[in-house]
């Protein structure tokens, strides 16, 4: 097995730790988009609530 060594890091571990940035980021924008959806949906439950009171109110 050939292992580079950067200033007493390997190549491997330098990849690891770029494989393991990339899927941080990852996580981190789906998190971000979940969080957004979730704002939206609650926005729209928010309403429903709201008109469902109006109508029960008015009949």
């Amino acid at each position: 097995m050939i292992r580079v060594v950067f200033g007493g890091i390997t190549a491997a571990a330098v990849s690891t730790a770029l494989h393991r940035m990339r899927e941080t980021k990852r996580s981190e924008l789906r998190a971000k988009t979940l969080a957004s959806e979730l704002r939206a949906t609650n926005g729209q439950l928010t309403q429903t609530s709201e008109r469902l009171k109006v109508a029960l109110h008015a009949g």
